[in-house]
């Protein structure tokens, strides 16, 4: 589990929801269905070379550098590209949100509907039109709203699912 990157901490503090979100981390590509999201992988690690990107990304993180190469390095390495979580699916049965946006360019709604469908915990999920890869900063009024009801339902009972067999 992690939390939102500090920039997204920062901006929920300076907006005064007070919300501190945890999320699983993210599983996207290694659900079937990835091609794309190398493929702009991929086309970002050019960018990250040849363009701004690390300017830009140094607002948000203390050492752009290490933290693009640590997440676009490992996700190009040819190994990698086996690597699929969905075999430990079944084996989650907490409460799960998931949130995407519908113009993600690193992962699908397969690869959400994968998850959603191979887990035994209930399942919310949340697509959002106009948002890219960082529902946060794209949607934050409808992220925070839909994290803060999701975290608000956990405490007022237990949740069930049916298990599948």
């Amino acid at each position: 589990m992690e939390g939102f990157s500090r920039a997204g901490r920062q901006r929920h503090r300076r907006s005064g929801t007070g919300l501190f979100a945890i999320r699983v981390r993210q599983v996207r590509p290694p659900c079937r269905g990835a091609r794309r999201g190398l493929h702009s992988i991929a086309e970002a690690k050019v960018a990250f070379e040849n363009t701004g990107l690390p300017a830009k990304l140094a607002r948000y993180h203390d050492d752009a550098e290490s933290t693009f190469r640590g997440w676009n390095d490992i996700w190009l390495h040819p190994d990698f590209r086996f690597w699929n979580i969905e075999e430990y699916l079944p084996g989650v049965n907490s409460p799960v949100l998931l949130i995407q946006g519908e113009d993600d360019q690193y992962g699908t709604a397969a690869q959400v509907k994968a998850i959603a469908s191979q887990v035994n915990g209930p399942v919310e999920t949340l697509m959002l039109r106009n948002c890219a890869h960082s529902p946060q900063v794209d949607q934050m009024q409808a992220t925070v709203e839909r994290i803060a009801h999701f975290v608000a339902r956990l405490g007022d009972k237990p949740s069930s699912r049916e298990r599948r067999p």
